[in-house]
Parts: C-alpha cells; sequence; structure tokens
C-alpha cells in the first residue's frame, strides 16, 4: 500500500491579479480561481502520490499560490497514478 497525498491552497504570496494570470496560462477556469480565493484553505487535488502532489504543488506555487502537501491515506499499489493533473480538473 502507497500512502496518499493532496494539495492544499492557503492564499496568494503575490499580487492576486498576477496569480489569476499565471493560473489561468496553466488551464484554470476563472470560475474555479474566485471560489479558490473565496474559500481558502482549499484541497485543491486529493488522492496523489508524493511526486504528483509535488509536481502541482509546484505549479501552484510557482503561479505565485501558497500551498502545503498533506498526507491522509493509503490506496493499492495498481491505482496510483503517476501523471501531473492539470488544475483544471478541480
Amino acid at each position: 500500500m502507497a500512502k496518499k497525498y493532496r494539495v492544499l491552497f492557503h492564499g496568494v504570496i503575490q499580487d492576486e491579479g498576477v496569480f489569476k494570470t499565471r493560473m489561468k496560462c496553466i488551464g484554470a477556469p476563472p470560475e474555479i480561481l474566485e471560489r479558490m480565493m473565496r474559500n481558502t484553505p482549499v484541497i485543491l487535488k486529493g488522492g496523489l502520490t508524493l511526486g504528483a502532489a509535488r509536481n502541482y504543488a509546484d505549479a501552484v506555487q510557482e503561479a505565485g499560490g501558497r500551498v502545503t502537501i498533506q498526507e491522509y491515506g493509503l490506496f493499492e499499489e495498481s491505482a496510483r497514478t503517476n501523471s501531473w493533473q492539470s488544475i483544471a480538473g478541480l
């Protein structure tokens, strides 16, 4: 069994406008961004391997977001997904 991780969004480090523009460039819909900003902290993505969670968190941090990675459970090895998914899947 492997551990599961999720990425949590806690707000922005920089200007909100810059953050929204950068997130839109990586596929985040405007309505999702507005909801994220209003409802922090928010779980952006769950059920990830540690590597996938780090990739996801890195992309949000590069856009100017403040995120953490949290361990929250276990899943079978065969169910693992190692591919990074865009924020548009929120």
